[in-house]
């Protein structure tokens, strides 16, 4: 659970915060202009792209990526619905593509 001062709290996750709230991405269309905090899986899915803003590949595995540390191997797996996906470090997800199912996006 998010913790007070973390800056997740449950009026936020539950409509995003001030800025874009909440976005549903499916596998017909990408986004390549998102400032998300997290995303919540809302059918079973698998990603083809998902990049925070500085560029780091959250498909990649720990260790992976170079100076930015890596991602979180998400590379080719069927991601469950109902999974919360939060970048490393607070980062903000930039570009999101899925091959297949959908997710909220919260900004």
């Amino acid at each position: 659970m998010a913790n007070p001062g973390d800056g997740y709290s449950i009026d936020k996750m539950a409509g995003g915060s001030d800025n874009l709230g909440s976005y549903l991405i499916d596998s017909s269309q990408a986004v390549t202009w998102g400032k998300y905090q997290y995303l919540v899986v809302n059918a079973d899915c698998v990603f083809t792209v998902l990049q925070t803003k500085t560029d780091r590949n959250l498909l990649l595995g720990h260790g992976a990526g170079g100076d930015l540390g890596g991602g979180l191997n998400l590379a080719g797996v069927t991601v469950a619905k109902g999974m919360v996906i939060y970048p490393p470090d607070r980062e903000t997800i930039l570009n999101v593509t899925l091959s297949s199912g959908s997710v909220l996006a919260y900004g």
